[in-house]
């Protein structure tokens, strides 16, 4: 979100297996936040990375498993599933970072100026 806030632009539309709809900025946003991510740099014997892991691919699972008969009506009742799919996420990402621009709790107030 913070390279969109930053007006760059998203390049083109990626599907990344595990991940799901993206595109060039928001998935180098992804890695750098997983990079920056503090309990990526726990040391192995506390077993935080293991929980760290198992959330995460136990999150994706059920998101694709709670999103199968979605995709599944997508498939039927679409003359382009990919194209439909790709739109709905970019229109969708838009509305996201529209309304971050729009949150005006950010700003500094007026009398910092």
């Amino acid at each position: 979100m913070v390279f969109a806030l930053w007006n760059i632009d998203p390049g083109p539309y990626l599907f990344l297996p595990g991940i799901g709809p993206s595109n060039i900025r928001d998935a180098i946003g992804y890695a750098v936040g997983q990079a920056l991510t503090p309990i990526n740099y726990v040391p192995s014997g506390y077993g935080l990375i293991d929980f760290d892991w198992g959330y995460n691919i136990l999150g994706t699972f059920n998101m694709f498993a709670s999103a199968s008969d979605q995709l599944e009506q997508l498939e039927h009742q679409s003359l382009d599933p990919y194209a439909f799919l790709r739109s709905a996420w970019q229109q969708n990402r838009q509305g996201q970072i529209d309304a971050l621009k729009k949150d005006k709790r950010s700003t500094p107030p007026s009398w910092y100026y």
